[in-house]
């Protein structure tokens, strides 16, 4: 998919830091699709990928 090479794989602790808001969990097969648990977005509507649970 096309999202999966588009967003960044980023820790808990950067999405802090960078002051990203939550946008979603990822749940069932669409962990594997995309190497990821949630999804967390920017000011500029950039979404990154994020290894953990919001």
């Amino acid at each position: 998919m096309w999202y999966a090479r588009n967003f960044q794989v980023i820790n808990i602790e950067l999405t802090k830091e960078w002051n990203l808001k939550w946008y979603r969990n990822v749940f069932g097969d669409e962990i594997n699709q995309i190497n990821c648990r949630s999804l967390w977005s920017d000011k500029n509507g950039r979404k990154y990928r994020v290894e953990l649970l919001a």
